[in-house]
């Protein structure tokens, strides 16, 4: 599967952006006021939508169903990527097999590590030495994550940076809450041993 995608050189994908991006001024100039922002999957856009507000358009990479850990772009994902204003990486094993490739190319998106600063698990379930993924399921980390979205969207749009740091304030709050209130209702189960069918909460 990932061989038929290494078969778009750099030269190609070169190509496939500056066809999009000529074509698509109108475009463009209708959705300019608003950031363009691209993630990988539906729980970062929540994230990034808490924080931005009004102020940006948020696009799901991956299609309802699509398995994030064995999922291919297609060309048409490529070049709806090149418009945007952002990409929040999750460093999912996929991302590594294209990424460089579109950084490569004439581009003014950024490539932002949503993970930053966050002590990454590396777990053996999603194979080649890479880290566990779900790191949105604890709330500790979400703050973490929550922090980096108002950074970078205040450092891309600095005339509502006050609003982006606002809002990161507002659902830090509520994360804290939750938070307290997972401990408060675990409290009982501490030191229990807990089965899972995939490991999605090790964090």
């Amino acid at each position: 599967m990932r061989t038929q995608f290494s078969l778009f050189s750099t030269i190609g994908i070169k190509l496939i952006l500056f066809g999009i991006i000529t074509s698509c001024t109108c475009e463009a100039e209708q959705s300019s006021d608003r950031l363009q922002i691209m993630v990988v999957i539906p729980p970062q856009q929540y994230f990034v939508e808490r924080v931005a507000g009004d102020r940006a358009e948020v696009t799901v990479l991956l299609p309802p169903g699509a398995n994030p850990h064995t999922y291919e772009p297609r060309p048409a994902d490529l070049a709806v990527l090149s418009r945007a204003d952002i990409y929040f990486q999750l460093g999912l094993p996929f991302e590594e097999a294209w990424l460089p490739r579109l950084r490569s190319a004439e581009t003014s998106t950024r490539f932002i590590d949503m993970l930053a600063d966050i002590d990454l698990i590396m777990d053996d379930e999603h194979n080649h030495g890479h880290h566990n993924p779900h790191v949105w399921l604890s709330a500790r980390s979400a703050r973490t994550i929550t922090g980096n979205i108002a950074r970078e969207l205040s450092d891309i749009d600095p005339q509502y940076a006050r609003q982006y740091q606002e809002n990161a304030r507002d659902f830090i709050a509520e994360l804290d809450a939750l938070d307290a209130e997972f401990a408060e209702r675990l409290r009982p189960f501490n030191r229990r041993t807990l089965l899972m069918h995939h490991p999605a909460w090790v964090y």
